[in-house]
């Protein structure tokens, strides 16, 4: 082989290794930045996965939260209406047993507890009182003869109440008035007892 033949080998032979050692670190970088691609994706996928789980998470408990709040809020709500019920009943009675009250052994000293009662709220030294027949009975008996003494006032019977039992005390003809029926009292105390009672049904003690 000639000397110039040789040195062109040589020449191609230096420039094919360049090209390979350019294609080898060609594809080295490529095959860096690629796992630098890859790996950027992976770990984004998986943030955007722990974020998903996460908000996953928050959601359920957010809806089992809201669903054990609103199961509580029914069976508070249940309750109560159930309480209500009970109560109703309990008053209803003892709304019925009223009428008995007149036929107690110490009901003269009743009557005329309310009539005092009646006077000294009123405030007045003259007064007009309407009570059922049996009430008025007892009223006009003695009860009225003695209250009137004792608290030096004029009180006369009016007409008999159409509904109620006990009696109603009216001053200043009519337009004051104190309503001593048991119907009455029985109903204002309602709300005080409510709980007590309530308690008492359920078998609670303290």
């Amino acid at each position: 082989m000639r000397a110039d033949e040789a040195s062109i080998d040589a020449l191609e032979r230096a420039i094919l290794n360049e090209a390979n050692a350019d294609v080898a670190q060609i594809k080295q970088a490529a095959k860096t930045k690629a796992d630098a691609i890859w790996q950027r994706a992976r770990e984004q996928a998986e943030s955007e996965h722990r974020t998903a789980l996460e908000k996953a998470k928050q959601e359920a408990e957010r809806v089992h939260s809201q669903f054990v709040a609103t199961s509580q809020l029914k069976a508070h709500t249940a309750e109560l209406g159930h309480r209500e019920k009970i109560l109703d009943e309990v008053f209803k009675v003892a709304r019925e047993q009223i009428v008995s009250i007149p036929n107690g052994k110490n009901y003269e000293e009743i009557v005329a507890q309310l009539l005092r009662e009646g006077i000294s709220q009123l405030n007045v030294n003259k007064a007009k009182v309407r009570a059922d027949k049996q009430t008025q009975k007892i009223l006009e008996q003695s009860v009225i003869a003695k209250i009137s003494k004792e608290l030096n006032a004029e009180i006369t019977v009016d007409e008999p109440l159409e509904e109620g039992t006990g009696l109603i005390v009216e001053a200043a003809e009519g337009r004051l008035k104190y309503d001593n029926t048991f119907e009455n009292r029985l109903g204002q105390i309602r709300n005080e007892l409510r709980f007590p009672v309530y308690r008492l049904l359920m078998g609670e003690t303290k």
